[in-house]
């Protein structure tokens, strides 16, 4: 059974693997067209983008959602920079999946998230 507090644990790799998959989109289009290309082709055909732009927006909307997704744990707790800081942290792990891949990116954002609690438990 799902509980309420396992929901951020679910969500979170989910947003994540949605911003890898955009990035995806972008490197091999014909391989996650299926998946994310909706974004992609949304922003070419109804906006008409040129590819990098739209890969550049769609990129910007999944990282959107990874804030998004980092404040389901208390949304009566959202601010802007805290929703601007993931925003750019989705931006910034997605370029280095682009650049380095799928290992180095989740183990960017594991480390992360030990200094992170490791600050937090050390007062």
């Amino acid at each position: 059974m799902i509980t309420e507090q396992m929901i951020p644990m679910i969500i979170v790799p989910t947003t994540f693997l949605f911003v890898l998959l955009i990035i995806l989109v972008a490197k091999a289009p014909k391989a996650g067209a299926w998946v994310v290309g909706g974004l992609v082709l949304l922003a070419e055909r109804a906006f008409r983008l040129p590819r990098p732009s739209a890969v550049v927006s769609a990129v910007l909307v999944a990282a959107a959602l990874f804030a998004g997704a980092h404040t389901l744990d208390d949304p009566r707790s959202f601010t802007w920079p805290t929703f601007l800081f993931h925003t750019a942290a989705g931006i910034y792990l997605s370029a280095v999946f682009a650049m380095r891949g799928f290992g180095l990116a989740a183990g960017t954002h594991i480390v992360f998230n030990l200094i992170v609690k490791l600050a937090i438990a050390s007062g």
